[in-house]
C-alpha cells in the first residue's frame, strides 16, 4: 500500500513563487524585519519593520476584508501591517505598546471580537524563562487589546502564574462569546475564564487539575454535539484523551481516551482532511530525546466519532524531525492539503541538503497522499510556528516562516503556465543479477527543467543528461518488483506529475520451505486460519497458495495470499490432514502439510448457589442505603480440569465491584431502587450460565432540622415581622427548601428568610416548614398575638386601658338609649290614642 503512494497527481495547476525577507531573530541579538515580495525574480515592492520581531499574526483588523499581518517586536510594541487597496503591505505600521518586561517568548493565540462590538481584538500571550527569578508572579502574561473607535487600542493584562501556561479560546458555554482556557503546568491544571461581555473574573470559572503529564491541543467541538471539548496528550503512555463538554461545564470524570499514538513527543493536529464530517489526527514526530532524527509523519483518518484505526493510516516523510504543520486548500482543488516544517537533513529534487525545510503534501483523491512531499522548500531557519493566510488578496493562502528572516511565500498559478512532462519506457523484466539502465523524457512547456527527483530504495543513479532526456542506472541488491517513480521540477518550481515504471528481476533459485509440517489445535465448533507466509522464503516474496487435498466437512477459505481461514462442522472432530501448494511467478513449486487437530467441544459451567442458596427463576435481596451487599457464587465447572480453564463473573450493573466469582455492592443515596442484575459466569471457552438477581436498596432519609430565629409572640399592628431560618440543615447534607403558611391559608415558598406585615389585630396562627428532596419534613407552629394600635414602653398604659373598655363600653350604652327612647315613643303613641277615645 505504501509503494503505491510515491504516485502524484499532476501539479500542472499549481505552483508556489517564494518571497523571501531577511529578518534575524536569532535571541538575543535581532534585526528589523525585512520583507522582499517577488514576482518572476523581480522585487515589486518591499517593507521593514525597525525594530526587533517575535510573533506573527494575520488577521483583518479594520474590517475592510483585506488580511493585515500583526508583528510583535520588541517585545514592547504590537505593529500592524495594513494591506492596502494595491493588495501590498503598508510599510508604515500602526505601532501598540505592550510595555512587557521579563520576556523571552511571545505568542499570539486569538484575534477576535471578544466584546461583541464588531471590532477584532487581539490576545497576546508572554512568557520569560523559568531560570529567570526576579519576578516570579509575572512570568506569564495575557494582554488583551481591546479595539476602540479610529483604530485604538484599549490594554488590558492578566498575570497567570509563574509555570509554562498556553492559552487558547473558544464558546465553551455557547453564549456566542468566546472564553479562554488556559492550560498550566506543575501541576497539570486546566482553568477555564467565561467571558461577560468582554470582562473576565481574577479567579477561574472552573479548574481541572490531572495527577500525570498531561497538556491541552487543541479546543474544538470533537463529538460533534454542539459544544466545544478539549483534546489532550498524555506523553507517558502516548494518549490522546478529549475532555467532553457537558452543557458548558469540564469534569474530570467526563475525560475518555480516544488514541494511542506512535511516539510521546511531537505535534498533535486535529483538521477535517478527508470529505467527511468527522475530525481526522495527525502527529508528528519532532525528534525529540530518543527519538532524534525522525522523518516520520501519522495520520488517522476517522471512521466516524471517536473512532479509529489503532495503527495510522498513512506514515509520511517529510524529511528529518518534523517541528510545524498547517493545513488548507493549496491549489484549489477543494481538498485539504498539508505544509510541515521541518529541521535536519532533508532531500530537495534528489539532493541532500542540511538545515530547515518546507514540504507540502498535496491531497490527491479523498484521503490520499504520497508518503513524500510534493513540494519542497528550502528555509534558512526559524524560531517561531507557521503562519498561513492570503496577504495579497489572490483567493489563495499564502505561508509565513519566521525564521533568521521573514520568509512569506506568495502562490498563484496563471492559466498560461505548463509545468514539464515525463515519459518513461514500458515495464520490463531481467534476470538476477542484472544492472538496469532506465531513459527517462521530458518536455520543457514553460520554465527549463533544473532538478530532477526520483524514489527507488536501491538509489538509481543519474547519467548522461542532455536537454531532453537522462538515464537513471542501478543494480538490484535481491530478486523482486523494483517501482521506480520520476518527475523534473523547471526553474518557476513548476513540477511534472509523477510517472512510475516497474522493473521485475526473477530470482535464480525457488521458494524454500522453512516448515514441511504445520499442527494446529482447535476446539470443536470454532474456526482458525493459517498462515502460510511465515513457513516458506521466497527471494521476491511474491508467492502463491492452493489447495491440494481438502477434507469433506471443512470449509477453507483464503482470506489474503498465504492466509486461509478453517471452518469446520459443528460435530466434527479429531486428526485432518490438509496439503497445500505454493507457488512463485517463475512456476517453482513447494509443498506444505498442515494437520488439524479438532479436539471435542466443553462442557457448559452452572451456577448452583448465591450466598448458600440455590436460586431458582430469580433471586431477591435487600440492604438499606450505607450498607454492603456481598453475593458470593458457587459454579460447578466440569472443565476445570483443563490446563489453563478461568471463569468470569460478570455483572449488568456496574455498581457491583468483582472480585472473582464474588459480587460487592456499596449502596449510596443515588442506588435507592429497585434493580434486576444478571449475572454471568463465563469459562474460557466463551460457555457461560446467568441468574437474575432482584436488589432493593432502601432509602434512609433524616428529616431536616429546623431552627428559626426571630419569632415574637407578640407585636403591633404596624410593626413588620423578620424572620430566619438560615441555619437550619439536613442531616443527610441535601438542599432544603422552606415554605409557610398564615391562618390555614396557602402555602408559599420562601428563601431562607422572609418579613410580614398582619393585616389585622388578633392571634395569628404562623406555620414553617422545611422539605428535603426526598421527602423529609420538619415543620413548627407560632402563635403571634397582634395588637391594634402602637404601644409605648412595649406594656399597657392607663390611657390604653381606659380607651379599650370605651370601646367596649359605647356600643352597650347607644343601644340602651336607643331602646329607651323607642318605649317612650311608642308608650306616649298609645296614651294619645287613648285620648282621641
Amino acid at each position: 500500500m505504501m509503494a503505491s503512494l510515491s504516485v502524484s497527481r499532476s501539479l500542472s495547476t499549481s505552483i508556489i513563487i517564494s518571497l523571501l525577507s531577511l529578518v534575524i531573530l536569532n535571541y538575543p541579538y535581532r534585526t528589523p524585519t525585512t520583507a522582499l515580495i517577488m514576482d518572476e525574480g523581480y522585487i515589486l515592492d518591499t517593507f521593514s519593520s525597525e525594530n526587533d520581531s517575535y510573533a506573527w499574526k494575520v488577521a483583518d483588523i479594520n474590517n475592510d476584508g483585506l488580511n493585515d499581518l500583526i508583528v510583535v517586536e520588541d517585545f514592547r510594541t504590537l505593529c500592524i501591517y495594513f494591506q492596502n487597496e494595491k493588495h501590498e503591505l503598508n510599510s508604515t505600521p500602526l505601532r501598540v505598546a505592550l510595555n512587557f518586561q521579563y520576556v523571552h517568548i511571545v505568542r499570539i493565540p486569538y484575534t477576535g471580537d471578544l466584546n461583541g462590538d464588531g471590532r477584532t481584538d487581539i490576545a497576546i500571550l508572554s512568557s520569560y524563562p523559568p531560570f529567570w527569578h526576579e519576578k516570579p508572579t509575572q512570568r506569564r502574561t495575557l494582554c488583551i487589546l481591546y479595539q476602540q473607535q479610529n483604530m485604538t487600542f484599549s490594554l488590558y493584562k492578566y498575570y497567570v502564574g509563574e509555570w509554562e501556561t498556553t492559552a487558547q479560546f473558544g464558546d465553551v458555554n455557547n453564549d456566542g462569546e468566546d472564553d479562554i482556557i488556559f492550560f498550566k503546568e506543575n501541576p497539570y491544571t486546566i482553568e477555564v475564564y467565561l467571558n461577560r461581555g468582554g470582562l473576565f473574573y481574577d479567579h477561574p470559572d472552573e479548574t481541572l487539575t490531572f495527577n500525570t503529564t498531561m497538556f491541552l491541543d487543541y479546543v474544538l467541538d470533537f463529538d460533534l454535539d454542539g459544544w466545544i471539548d478539549l483534546m489532550l496528550f498524555d506523553t507517558n503512555i502516548r494518549t490522546i484523551y478529549y475532555l467532553k463538554n457537558i452543557d458548558g461545564v469540564f469534569k474530570n470524570e467526563n475525560l475518555y481516551p480516544v488514541l494511542k499514538t506512535r511516539y510521546p513527543f511531537g505535534g498533535v493536529y486535529y483538521c477535517k482532511i478527508d470529505s467527511d464530517d468527522y475530525w481526522d489526527i495527525v502527529q508528528l514526530n519532532d525528534g525529540y530525546g530518543p527519538y532524534y532524527n525522525s522523518n516520520e509523519t501519522y495520520l488517522w483518518f476517522a471512521k466516524g466519532p471517536l473512532l479509529y484505526n489503532t495503527q495510522p493510516d498513512y506514515i509520511l516523510h517529510p524529511g528529518w524531525n518534523p517541528d510545524y504543520a498547517v493545513f488548507t486548500d493549496f491549489n484549489q482543488d477543494a481538498r485539504m492539503d498539508i505544509a510541515i516544517l521541518n529541521w535536519g537533513t532533508y532531500y530537495h529534487c534528489g539532493v541532500e541538503g542540511h538545515g530547515y525545510n518546507l514540504t507540502i503534501f498535496y491531497q490527491h483523491g479523498d484521503g490520499h497522499f504520497n508518503v513524500h512531499p510534493d513540494l519542497s522548500l528550502p528555509v534558512e531557519h526559524y524560531t517561531s510556528p507557521v503562519e498561513i493566510g492570503d496577504l495579497n488578496h489572490d483567493g489563495l493562502d499564502d505561508i509565513i516562516v519566521v525564521e533568521h528572516n521573514i520568509t512569506i511565500y506568495f502562490q498563484y498559478w496563471p492559466e498560461w503556465k505548463i509545468p514539464p512532462n515525463v515519459t518513461l519506457p514500458d515495464d520490463f523484466s531481467v534476470e538476477f543479477p542484472a544492472r538496469v539502465s532506465i531513459k527517462v523524457r521530458y518536455e520543457e512547456n514553460f520554465g527549463k527543467v533544473i532538478k530532477y527527483q526520483w524514489v527507488e530504495d536501491d538509489g538509481p543513479q543519474m547519467l548522461n543528461v542532455t536537454e531532453d532526456s537522462f538515464y537513471l542506472n542501478f543494480t538490484p541488491s535481491s530478486p523482486g518488483v523494483y517501482r521506480i517513480s520520476v518527475r523534473v521540477e523547471d526553474e518557476y518550481h513548476f513540477q511534472s506529475e509523477w510517472n512510475e515504471i516497474n522493473v521485475t528481476v526473477f530470482p535464480n533459485k525457488p521458494p524454500e520451505v522453512k516448515e514441511e509440517y504445520i499442527l494446529l489445535q482447535m476446539e470443536e465448533g470454532g474456526s482458525c486460519r493459517i498462515n502460510l507466509t511465515s513457513a516458506v522464503w521466497d527471494p521476491d516474496e511474491a508467492l502463491s497458495f492452493q489447495i491440494l487435498k481438502e477434507v469433506e466437512g471443512i470449509l477453507i477459505s483464503e482470506e489474503k495470499p498465504g492466509v486461509f481461514s478453517v471452518l469446520p462442522e459443528r460435530d466434527l472432530n479429531g486428526m485432518y490432514n490438509i496439503t497445500f501448494l505454493c507457488e512463485d511467478p517463475f512456476s517453482n513449486t513447494v509443498f506444505i502439510n498442515v494437520t488439524l487437530n479438532i479436539t471435542p467441544i466443553p462442557d457448559q459451567p452452572r451456577i448452583l448457589t448465591v450466598n448458600g442458596k440455590r436460586i431458582v427463576g430469580g433471586g431477591y435481596f435487600n440492604i438499606r442505603e450505607g450498607e454492603t451487599l456481598w453475593l458470593n457464587f458457587s459454579v460447578d465447572d466440569p472443565d476445570l480440569k483443563w490446563e489453563g480453564d478461568t471463569l468470569t463473573l460478570q455483572a449488568s450493573w456496574g455498581r457491583f465491584r468483582i472480585d472473582g466469582l464474588s459480587a460487592e455492592l456499596s449502596a449510596s443515596q443515588r442506588d435507592v431502587g429497585i434493580h434486576t442484575v444478571v449475572f454471568n459466569v463465563t469459562d474460557r471457552f466463551g460457555l457461560s450460565d446467568g441468574v437474575k438477581i432482584t436488589i432493593e436498596v432502601i432509602n434512609v432519609n433524616d428529616p431536616p432540622i429546623l431552627i428559626v430565629t426571630g419569632i415574637k409572640e407578640r407585636i403591633n399592628l404596624s410593626e413588620p415581622l423578620t424572620v430566619h431560618f438560615n441555619e437550619s440543615y439536613d442531616p443527610d447534607g441535601d438542599l432544603l427548601m422552606f415554605s409557610l403558611r398564615i391562618d390555614n391559608g396557602s402555602r408559599m415558598a420562601v428563601g431562607d428568610h422572609f418579613t410580614l406585615r398582619f393585616a389585622s389585630a388578633g392571634v395569628h396562627v404562623l406555620e414553617i416548614m422545611a422539605k428535603d428532596p426526598y421527602g423529609g419534613v420538619s415543620s413548627a407552629e407560632y402563635r403571634i398575638t397582634v395588637v391594634g394600635v402602637v404601644e409605648a414602653g412595649g406594656a399597657d398604659s392607663g390611657m390604653n386601658r381606659v380607651n379599650r373598655w370605651a370601646t367596649i363600653a359605647i356600643p352597650f350604652i347607644v343601644s340602651a338609649v336607643l331602646v329607651c327612647l323607642l318605649y317612650i315613643f311608642f308608650l306616649k303613641r298609645r296614651n294619645s290614642y287613648r285620648d282621641e277615645e
